[in-house]
């Protein structure tokens, strides 16, 4: 179980690196987000019987869950932040 949080705690930090200056959420939120992607598939597919936690199988649906719930949560949080943005003049108009 703690691999689980080490994967979700790097994805979550690699996720912050990503987000402009401007991130109203915080760090906090990517780090949990990237937890979470990490503990509920291989806790699900444990619980499923696809594989016993701790198998590589789990350890990279693990991976590939955190890293695929950060990439939606950063999808979202651009989405906002760009339709916050006021909208840039161009040279010359």
């Amino acid at each position: 179980m703690p691999w689980m949080i080490v994967i979700g705690v790097v994805v979550g930090i690699g996720t912050m690196m990503v987000i402009p200056e401007r991130n109203p959420v915080g760090s906090i939120v990517a780090i949990v987000v990237g937890i979470a992607g990490s503990v509920v598939p291989a806790v699900l597919g444990s619980a499923e019987g696809w594989y016993h936690l701790g198998d590589t199988l789990a350890i990279l649906t693990s991976v590939g869950g955190a890293i695929a719930l950060s990439v939606t949560y950063l999808t979202l949080l651009m989405r906002e932040l760009h339709a916050e943005a006021p909208p840039q003049k161009h040279a010359g108009h």
